[in-house]
């Protein structure tokens, strides 16, 4: 495994925490994350206040990582991520994620994932 997929690997199953603090450091000043379709963050303040408020939106996340690839600064990744809401609902989502790296930090995060099923 390449320090960058590690990196990555690492980010993914913190993310489940949802502590805005610490995933925050994974990202370079003038990153860029974009839940496709949802609109694009850019910036750290962006992100922050996105991340900032994962635990009023989700009470629960468990992810199952199916593949994940490296070529130098972009890892791809396949997983299902499983969200359980704030009312109980649960939703099985299966993502596409596409990490771009620049020393050591996510420079692009772009997720690709169908809002319908989200929605449920």
């Amino acid at each position: 495994m390449t320090e960058n997929e590690r990196i990555i690997t690492e980010f993914i199953y913190a993310f489940c925490q949802f502590d805005a603090d610490e995933l925050i450091e994974y990202f370079t000043s003038d990153a860029t994350y974009h839940n496709i379709p949802l609109p694009i963050l850019r910036g750290r303040d962006a992100i922050y206040a996105s991340l900032k408020g994962l635990p009023e939106r989700f009470k629960e996340l468990k992810v199952e990582m199916l593949n994940q690839i490296c070529a130098g600064n972009i890892i791809m990744n396949e997983r299902i991520d499983y969200f359980t809401f704030p009312d109980g609902r649960q939703v099985a989502l299966p993502i596409a994620g596409i990490f771009e790296m620049e020393n050591g930090k996510i420079k692009y995060w772009r997720e690709y994932f169908d809002l319908g099923t989200f929605r449920g």
